[in-house]
């Protein structure tokens, strides 16, 4: 059971060793893409085309049936799973969960442990139980982070490491005994949007940190929403007042703990481009 391009790894480990026979994917149902009748379906969806699995898409697994099986293996699905089909698989309902819980239980881990400076990353193999990734842990992993990853580099590394776990739990599974989480030192993440604007009233770090996670933090700047993908921190601040401070060929990013200039940006409806460029346009639509 997985949506994201998190479960795809999984998924393709599973298919790669004769061992393990995947019976069915479900995932989450085709959605409408774009104004006309074309419907957009997950990456799980389109792998398991790919190697002609049998596929099943509910909108909810209330009342489902599933075939007899071993375990269940839950991976970015996105669909609640119904306390009767816990008890459904012959050893276990198994879980992929990118964080090292109990800390950052919840939708968004990974783009929590970037936020919160968190010095190590990882994954935990945990049983699926009623409570919100609650369950006992059958392996977990950390990977050190160096504060310079973004959420697509993480997510990518999590997601192998997660599928290479999961692969070693499910050849030894009658051998571990999982280990309950200390429920005392569990934090939640909660569901981010999908882009952000700049707060001055935080300090640089989170700003440097919301740009590696969200990939783009919208500003105002002359009159217009511009997104700023690349910002580093400098100390050629030209004063200490917090706020946008842009001149001929720069933009700096001025906040009350230190300052960044900006590499990068997106003005509306147009692409990528540097600041020294985009800079470039604005006056010379002034000159016209």
């Amino acid at each position: 059971m997985g949506s994201s391009a998190f479960a795809v790894p999984t998924l393709l480990k599973l298919i790669a060793d004769p061992q393990f026979e995947v019976l069915e994917v479900y995932t989450k149902p085709p959605k409408p893409k774009g104004r006309g009748l074309l419907t957009s379906i997950t990456p799980v969806h389109s792998k398991a085309l790919e190697y002609g699995l049998s596929i099943k898409t509910p909108f909810s697994l209330k009342g489902e049936k599933l075939t007899p099986c071993d375990v269940i293996v839950v991976v970015s699905y996105g669909l609640i799973i119904p306390d009767q089909l816990l008890s459904h698989p012959k050893l276990a309902p198994l879980n992929i969960h990118p964080s090292l819980l109990p800390r950052w239980r919840g939708p968004s881990p990974i783009q929590y442990t970037l936020l919160e400076g968190d010095k190590e990353a990882g994954v935990s193999i945990i049983r699926i139980t009623s409570e919100l990734d609650a369950g006992a842990v059958y392996e977990q992993k950390a990977i050190p982070l160096d504060g310079t990853e973004t959420y697509s580099d993480l997510h990518d590394r999590l997601a192998n490491l997660g599928a290479s776990m999961l692969h070693g739990v499910l050849k030894t599974l009658d051998a571990i005994k999982p280990v309950p989480q200390a429920e005392g030192n569990a934090t939640y993440s909660k569901k981010l949007p999908n882009s952000v604007s700049i707060d001055f009233s935080e300090g640089i770090e989170l700003f440097l940190r919301k740009l590696r996670v969200f990939g783009a933090v919208s500003i105002e700047l002359f009159g217009k929403h511009v997104k700023v993908i690349e910002a580093c921190r400098t100390a050629d601040s030209p004063n200490t007042k917090v706020g946008v401070i842009k001149n001929s060929k720069k933009i700096f990013l001025q906040f009350k703990d230190g300052c960044a200039t900006v590499k990068i940006v997106k003005p509306e409806n147009k692409k990528e481009m540097s600041t020294e460029d985009f800079l470039n346009g604005v006056q010379n639509k002034c000159a016209t």
